[in-house]
């Protein structure tokens, strides 16, 4: 999941900035495109790399680059993807998705210190686009969780659903899925029940509403929201629905508060 999530984040941003791609099918950028999307990051590195050199447009050549670096990233080879995200915030110092792209593959890391050091450059230097910002603090409230700072990315998490309920495109996106189960989870480790209720009860609503199945840990974790605001008899609904590991996982979990 956590794979198809920052693929997803990587080519949404890219479209967000300007960077979408207008080439025909057998231009080397449009077909990086397609096998990137299909998993196959090796392929889509050596059309970047066709793109970055062919390419006229200056534009073009940045987000072939880019991408080269994002295929780099998408294959685990961390040491390249850094050192390609550090030269194109050096040869791209007015393009923010390079800074970044780079701040979330420190935070998979775990190198969170430089990672909020990226984010802390990029609010400061930066006018970013609402869709951008929103995605900055998300990650920004997902470090500070991570590291134990529970309130604080509350604090940063609100900011960023504040923000992102005032665009309605954005509300229809996997984007703001992730941040309302993100946040959610994150009241309910500070017990704050209600507020965990109320936003996962969205990310539920809004799954429904795209035909989208719950996932085992989503009847987890919404019959442990339910438990705990004492809709007991709610809770069962889902909690049927777990696995007898997961079941067993509820019980433990209730047993401990």
């Amino acid at each position: 999941m956590m794979r198809v999530w920052i693929t997803l984040f990587i080519l949404w941003n890219l479209s967000i900035v300007g960077c979408r791609t207008t080439s025909t099918s057998q231009d080397p950028l449009r077909k990086g495109d397609e096998y990137f999307a299909k998993g196959d990051y090796d392929k889509a590195q050596q059309e970047y790399e066709k793109a970055a050199q062919q390419s006229a447009s200056a534009k073009q050549k940045y987000r072939a680059e880019l991408m080269k670096a994002a295929a780099l990233d998408q294959s685990n080879k961390v040491d390249q993807a850094l050192l390609a995200y550090s030269n194109l915030i050096q040869k791209y110092p007015k393009a923010p998705a390079p800074l970044l792209m780079r701040a979330r593959l420190l935070a998979r890391t775990q190198d969170y210190i430089s990672a909020l050091r990226d984010l802390n450059r990029l609010f400061r230097n930066y006018t970013l686009p609402p869709s951008f910002k929103i995605n900055a603090l998300a990650l920004q409230g997902q470090i500070k969780y991570e590291q134990g700072l529970t309130k604080e990315a509350g604090e940063i998490l609100d900011k960023a659903l504040q923000l992102a309920n005032s665009k309605t495109s954005i509300k229809a996106t996997y984007h703001y899925r992730r941040l309302l189960y993100n946040a959610a989870k994150v009241q309910f480790a500070l017990e704050n029940w209600p507020r965990s209720k109320e936003l996962f009860g969205e990310y539920i609503r809004r799954k429904r509403l795209n035909g989208l199945p719950l996932e085992e840990e989503d009847n987890y974790f919404y019959a442990l929201v339910l438990q705990f605001n004492g809709e007991y008899a709610e809770a069962e609904k889902y909690k049927a629905n777990l696995s007898q590991e997961n079941q067993i996982r509820f019980e433990e979990e209730v047993q401990k508060q």
